[in-house]
């Protein structure tokens, strides 16, 4: 906790303090918070000014601006676990 009572952005899940590295870039098969949707993908083409991203169940892809790639949190992390072994229940 800060001395404000409010906890760390890292673990209140409102956004982590970790922009991917510029020098390295997301790494291909890492998961990514694109800022500018909202949206977590897993990353298939690491790029300089592009990062291509893919849904976290497959299907649909896009294209974000490398600015607006971060890592995400410990929850958002936890979520995207969630909804991968929600899409595979049943099957």
């Amino acid at each position: 906790m800060t001395s404000m009572g409010k906890p760390p952005a890292a673990l209140d899940g409102t956004g982590g303090p970790w922009p991917m590295d510029p020098e390295r870039g997301p790494a291909r098969g890492e998961l990514a918070m694109d800022e500018s949707s909202g949206r977590m993908g897993v990353v298939l083409r690491p790029g300089a000014g592009r990062v291509a991203l893919r849904a976290l169940t497959g299907g649909d892809r896009w294209e974000a601006a490398a600015a607006a790639v971060r890592l995400p949190t410990p929850r958002e992390r936890l979520s995207a676990r969630i909804a991968i072994v929600n899409g595979r229940w049943g099957k």
